[in-house]
């Protein structure tokens, strides 16, 4: 019954050809592709429906390329026996271009016939909205430069206090180092504005767990009144994935 029930969803998924590819296969030189041109702004899903029929391999280790114009954002996922889930969300601007490739993570030639399954282009259901007010979490866990990133800290007592920001990476950000800048607007309209880095992976190998990195640089927050501090990624990129939320949190000095 489980088979009948799978293999009946995917015959249904193989009508919206123009959003969605069935295969028979997997291997890791041939990807799977889906290929479109955007006509209308918001987030998208990547879906994938796949079963892993294989006697040979009992999990698969499977690597997702979305490409968006010039950007390229690589996720790695486990296929055990079967997975039925949303394996990428993104935002799309009228008139990108995305490209989307399923292919097997290894780095010898292999090709494995025994794997059934579907990935299409869906619609989000439901998408959470972050309530904390110091906390910007990224849909998609990729950090977009056109989307806002700015974070309003209002100081309304006598107390001097600095502020520290927190990036949240997990296992798919590529990079060493991340770059960025923060500008800074106080209540009497001054501005200030400075660059740094921060090192993420460490060593010889990418980092495969989510870790917190806190920016070195303090805000200072001295003066009463509403400060704006904008915090934006020196990547040479729009997308930069692998990134989960920037945060912070505001320390009184005395």
């Amino acid at each position: 019954m489980k088979k009948f029930v799978f293999f009946s969803v995917l015959a249904l998924l193989t009508t919206a050809a123009a959003s969605a590819k069935s295969f028979s296969g997997l291997s890791n030189n041939t990807p799977i592709t889906l290929n479109k041109i955007v006509d209308d702004e918001g987030y998208k899903t990547i879906h994938l429906l796949a079963e892993n029929k294989s006697e040979d391999y009992d999990s698969i280790p499977l690597k997702l390329e979305l490409i968006i114009n010039k950007d390229t954002l690589v996720d790695y996922i486990i296929l055990n026996e079967v997975m039925n889930k949303t394996i990428k969300t993104f935002y799309q601007y009228e008139g990108d271009r995305v490209q989307v490739n399923l292919f097997i993570q290894n780095d010898s030639l292999i090709e494995i016939k025994n794997i059934k399954g579907n990935i299409k282009f869906d619609d989000p259901m439901i998408l959470n909205s972050n309530r904390m007010t110091n906390t910007k979490s990224f849909i998609g866990n990729y950090w977009d430069v056109k989307q806002n990133t700015m974070f309003r800290i209002i100081k309304v007592d006598s107390i001097p206090k600095t502020t520290r920001f927190t990036i949240q990476f997990d296992q798919n950000y590529a990079y060493d180092k991340f770059y960025y800048q923060i500008n800074v607007l106080a209540p009497d309209s001054s501005f200030d504005s400075f660059e740094g880095k921060i090192s993420v992976n460490k060593g010889d190998t990418l980092n495969l767990t989510t870790s917190f990195i806190e920016i070195p640089k303090e805000i200072g927050i001295t003066q009463n009144g509403k400060y704006t501090v904008d915090i934006v990624p020196l990547m040479g990129v729009q997308r930069i994935n692998g990134v989960k939320s920037i945060g912070y949190k505001t320390v009184s000095v005395f």
